[in-house]
């Protein structure tokens, strides 16, 4: 599945970097590892919503996120943007 993403990428910016000029052609990243790691990063989540009963209630408090389970969930809505990110 990674690797049909890389090779996506891969393509997406070699299309990319045909069509601009010299120039701005060099800043052009053609590394899918390195556009797949920024893509992860960007998606890192700070806080998650967690119950915790009061009185008899469940309220829906935010808590942080471990750096581990951050991640874990940016790859999760990289594999299902269409259900996740709605931009």
């Amino acid at each position: 599945m990674f690797m049909h993403l890389w090779k996506l990428l891969k393509v997406g910016s070699v299309r990319l970097g045909v069509r601009l000029k010299l120039k701005k052609r060099s800043k052009i990243e053609l590394d899918p590892f390195v556009i797949a790691r920024k893509a992860i990063a960007y998606c890192l989540s700070l806080m998650k919503l967690q119950g915790v009963t009061r009185g008899g209630t469940t309220y829906q408090m935010p808590f942080p996120v471990e750096e581990a389970e951050a991640e874990f969930r940016a790859i999760k809505i990289g594999y299902m943007p269409s259900e996740v990110c709605t931009r």
